[in-house]
C-alpha cells in the first residue's frame, strides 16, 4: 500500500508576506492529500522528530539555534525565516519522513490510530506480530513543509 503523510499543521509555518514558501503550498498539499483519500487512498499524521533522532544529522549547535527560535519569526539568513510556530512544524515535518519509515520497515513508537483508507495490522519485523492501528506499506511519501535546511 502507498501512503501519503503529511499534515494540516504545515500551514502554521508562515514566512514573511511575498516569500515563495509561502502558506498557499500547505493548502495545495492539503488538496491533494484529501483527493487521494477521497479516492481510497492512504493518508497519515506524522509524529514529531525527537531531538535525539534529529541530533543524528544535524550538530548541536545548529539545534540549539533552531530550537531558539520557537515562539518567534526569525531571519535566519536572506532566504530563510521561521514564524513562531515553525520549530515545531519543522519537527513535525522531520518526523514525517520517520513516520514513513517507521510504517513501512514495521516498527513504529507512535503508530496512532488507524486511518480512513488505510489498512491495519502490519507485522512487527522481529516480533511479528501486528502494530496496533499501522497502516501495512510498501511505500510513502512524505509531503511536507517547511522544506529542510542543511
Amino acid at each position: 500500500m502507498f501512503a501519503i503523510i503529511t499534515s494540516d499543521r504545515f500551514r502554521e509555518h508562515t514566512p514573511p508576506p511575498g516569500h515563495p514558501e509561502r502558506s498557499q503550498r500547505a493548502e495545495v498539499m492539503r488538496n491533494v492529500a484529501e483527493a487521494w483519500r477521497a479516492h481510497g487512498g492512504c493518508v497519515v499524521e506524522p509524529r514529531p522528530a525527537t531531538r535525539e533522532e534529529l541530533s543524528r544529522v544535524h550538530d548541536e549547535r545548529y539545534l540549539e539555534l533552531i530550537a531558539d527560535t520557537a515562539g518567534r519569526a526569525v531571519r535566519l539568513d536572506p532566504d530563510t525565516f521561521t514564524s513562531s510556530e515553525s520549530h515545531e512544524i519543522a519537527q513535525l515535518a522531520a518526523g514525517a519522513a520517520l513516520t514513513a519509515v517507521d510504517r513501512i520497515i514495521g516498527h513504529s513508537r507512535a503508530a496512532g490510530p488507524p486511518q480512513r483508507g488505510c489498512r491495519a495490522g502490519v507485522p512487527g519485523p522481529a516480533s511479528g506480530t501486528p502494530l496496533a492501528g499501522a497502516p501495512e506499506l510498501s511505500r510513502a511519501f512524505a509531503f511536507v513543509r517547511p522544506p529542510g535546511a542543511r
